[in-house]
């Protein structure tokens, strides 16, 4: 019996599929090896040994790589860019200088002494606020007990001493303790109809009403020796309502905690904040947090805080309309009380 190479007995007549000629002959390798994958080539190796030196190189036109449609090409060379400058630019035989601002004087030096005012204004907002929480803490339960609010009044006079020329100074007002003066909104909306009071009466006698007094002041504390002629440049309130609660649940609570508390509560542990209405259009809130992370001064503002930095979005932009209701009505009464002042003390006065 006729075997084949590989023991297994072999056909004496041709497979019936092939025909008569029986079976293709077997293809072999040049050196006599079977192989299924030979080429045909000479020379060719069915396994070379690996070579880590060589690198694959793809070739220059692969049949994989996608070809733009007829349509996305181009049917002519594109059109050469225009050689003049965007109108924003200046010439390139000029040199350059910053590009032109979207606000007035955004760079300039009557912009800059805007910034200083309105940090100056947070700061000195922080710090009443801050001895306002001190002073109504250590009176809760006396006859003379402050109130959550108060109003603050923002002057600025020549002073060539400082940085910018100008020196600021301020008035405050704050109220006894009661009913009357825990509503924040409240509160605003009486001292506007009485400051319009007195500019009515004030202007029925040909003369201009001053908040700071003799006749129908409204303020009791501040810097009242400054001088007479000091310029108004906004208001401002002090709360000590914060995130936190009401300011007598919050103090009632610091203050009634049980003696064994491990980490008692003291007044540097209360917060409180400031809202300020300035005659240039700017709306500031200051919030005063102990505990506030690094790098946040609680300070935001619909106008720039930084006259060297320009951000493509402002998200304070709407200050005003921003945060629960009570705060939205508080920023509506004092920017009614804001705007009293300014038609009765700037009118005529550049701002």
């Amino acid at each position: 019996m006729n075997v084949d190479d590989r023991g297994r007995p072999a056909a004496s007549q041709p497979a019936a599929e092939y025909g008569a000629e029986g079976p293709p002959p077997r293809r072999t390798s040049p050196a006599g090896t079977a192989s299924g994958n030979w080429t045909g080539q000479p020379g060719y190796d069915p396994d070379p040994p690996f070579d880590a030196t060589r690198r694959w190189t793809r070739p220059s036109t692969y049949e994989s790589d996608p070809q733009p449609a007829a349509s996305q090409r181009w049917a002519e060379p594109p059109p050469p860019r225009s050689q003049e400058p965007p109108p924003h630019l200046p010439p390139p035989d000029v040199p350059q200088a910053p590009p032109a601002p979207t606000e007035p004087d955004e760079y300039g030096p009557q912009e800059r002494v805007w910034v200083d005012l309105r940090l100056q204004v947070a700061s000195r907002l922080r710090g009443v606020n801050a001895r306002h929480c001190h002073e109504a803490f250590d009176r809760i339960g006396k006859r003379n007990a402050l109130g959550p609010h108060g109003v603050v009044l923002f002057y600025t006079t020549p002073d060539q001493h400082m940085p910018h020329g100008y020196r600021l100074l301020i008035a405050t007002r704050l109220f006894l303790a009661g009913p009357e003066s825990d509503d924040l909104p409240r509160v605003l909306h009486d001292l506007s109809r009485t400051a319009a009071g007195n500019v009515a009466r004030a202007t029925a006698q040909g003369r201009r009403w001053d908040p700071r007094g003799p006749e129908g002041s409204m303020v009791n504390g501040g810097d009242l020796d400054m001088p007479r002629d000091a310029s108004y440049v906004g208001v401002g309130v002090t709360t000590l309502d914060s995130d936190e609660g009401p300011w007598h649940t919050v103090a009632n609570s610091v203050r009634s905690q049980p003696l064994n508390t491990p980490r008692p509560r003291s007044v540097f542990d209360l917060s409180g904040q400031g809202l300020a209405w300035l005659i240039d259009g700017t709306a500031l809130r200051m919030v005063r947090d102990p505990h506030r992370r690094l790098g946040d001064d609680g300070i935001t503002s619909n106008r720039r805080l930084d006259a060297s930095r320009r951000w493509p979005y402002d998200p304070y932009a709407d200050l005003t309309e921003q945060g629960d209701q009570w705060l939205r009505a508080a920023w509506a009464q004092l920017a009614g009380l804001h705007r009293i002042l300014t038609e009765h003390l700037v009118a005529g006065r550049q701002a």
